[in-house]
């Protein structure tokens, strides 16, 4: 009965949070914290996402280092693995597990054995956040070491809320208010970086927009939505039918909107 009454408070709160105007990323990290009263969670990652693209645009994070970040990047968008985001994206279930995809052999999973396990977490459950065709927004949510894994009650509340926090990402993106606050269009700027996604050099343009657009501005790291524009230029080499050059639309903290490109410099 408490568990019932806490998952039926939980929602309650997800749905108001998500129904009240507020910014994505006051969305994702209050809906998370509500969350935990009918989930338990260790550990959770969510981001905005373009959905055009599916490309992360902005990030909440919680006890998860950020060390851990560009490893996770790289399994999302350069190694065979399930649950990835693209995928779900588009799936029949947007939720699931990773106990579940493995089907009760977390082994079989690189992530789990190479990023989760030295992390001392334990299985993984992951959402993509749509409204019809469209993504919004991805959420990863790690628990404690355990053979258990998520329960399928709780995976049906995650699922639940989907639309919900998928309603909330995009009247936060299209109904905020634009204000730029400068005149003019900002320079174009260049980030040079390696296969790895670590910054070799930059312009002083680039500088100013990635202040604009960091996760958040006590982190020293790039912003996570260039990492992985970056990293998706990588998968795309693997293909010779690749299209184009992938890119994201990012928004600033003043009200612009960015677009990042990435593609290969040859020497």
């Amino acid at each position: 009965m408490g568990q019932h009454r806490s998952t039926d408070r939980a929602r309650r709160d997800i749905v108001r949070l998500c129904h009240s105007g507020l910014d994505a990323d006051t969305v994702l990290s209050e809906s998370l914290t509500a969350l935990r009263a009918a989930v338990p969670i260790a550990a959770y990652w969510a981001a905005t996402t373009d959905p055009a693209t599916v490309l992360f645009t902005g990030s909440v994070i919680d006890a998860i280092p950020e060390s851990a970040t560009p490893l996770f990047l790289a399994n999302e968008f350069l190694d065979p693995d399930v649950n990835h985001f693209r995928v779900l994206a588009t799936a029949p279930d947007p939720v699931r597990s990773l106990f579940d995809a493995t089907e009760g052999t977390p082994d079989a999973s690189a992530r789990y054995r190479d990023i989760l396990t030295p992390l001392g977490m334990g299985d993984e459950l992951r959402a993509a956040l749509r409204t019809g065709d469209a993504c919004w927004g991805v959420l990863c949510l790690h628990r404690e070491p355990s053979p258990a894994g998520f329960r399928p009650d709780e995976i049906v509340f995650v699922r639940s809320m989907t639309a919900h926090l998928a309603e909330g990402l995009r009247a936060a993106v299209l109904l905020s208010e634009v204000d730029s606050g400068a005149d003019g269009h900002p320079a174009p700027g260049l980030l040079l970086l390696d296969d790895a996604g670590t910054l070799l050099a930059r312009t002083p343009e680039a500088s100013v927009l990635l202040a604009e657009v960091a996760d958040h501005p006590a982190r020293a790291a790039l912003p996570q939505a260039i990492v992985a524009v970056a990293m998706r230029l990588r998968s795309l080499e693997q293909d010779p039918n690749s299209p184009a050059v992938p890119r994201i639309r990012l928004r600033t903290r003043s009200g612009r909107w960015l677009v990042a490109h990435a593609s290969r410099l040859h020497t």
